[in-house]
């Protein structure tokens, strides 16, 4: 009873961040810069990139005339001074201060911030499912 209770909660988990993930994809537009010559920023400490806060990052960019790219995936396990996002311009300290905060960074993987473990986890129980032992 217990395995079904906690499936159930992982699927319905899984399906709700990426319904919420595909909903910000709809409003996207597909033009965008070359980006080779951007400043790229690091990510500060290692960790599995839990959440990011687009309303944060849309805001920032937003307000500042700023182009971003995310390269870090999230879910994703980012190691101390990997890639993490790059800008089109030099802006200073204080709006780099706020990019970083959109970004949550931490030890543990949690299902209910990404979908990607939801999916992971419900394939992890069906092979289990399915073996014969």
């Amino acid at each position: 009873m217990y395995l079904q209770f906690h499936e159930k909660k992982i699927f319905n988990s899984t399906k709700h961040q990426l319904i919420e993930a595909l909903k910000l994809e709809e409003n996207t537009s597909k033009d965008f810069p070359e980006s080779e010559n951007w400043a790229i920023y690091k990510a500060k400490s290692s960790g599995y990139l839990q959440n990011i806060s687009f309303s944060i990052l849309k805001n920032v960019t937003i307000k500042n005339d700023i182009k971003i790219i995310v390269l870090a995936k999230k879910g994703a396990y980012c190691y101390k001074g990997s890639d993490l996002f790059k800008i089109d311009k030099e802006v200073d300290d204080t709006i780099i201060d706020k990019l970083y905060n959109s970004f949550t960074v931490s030890f543990n993987e949690l299902i209910e911030d990404n979908y990607n473990l939801g999916f992971k986890h419900l394939t992890e129980i069906a092979l289990k499912a399915m073996s014969p032992g």
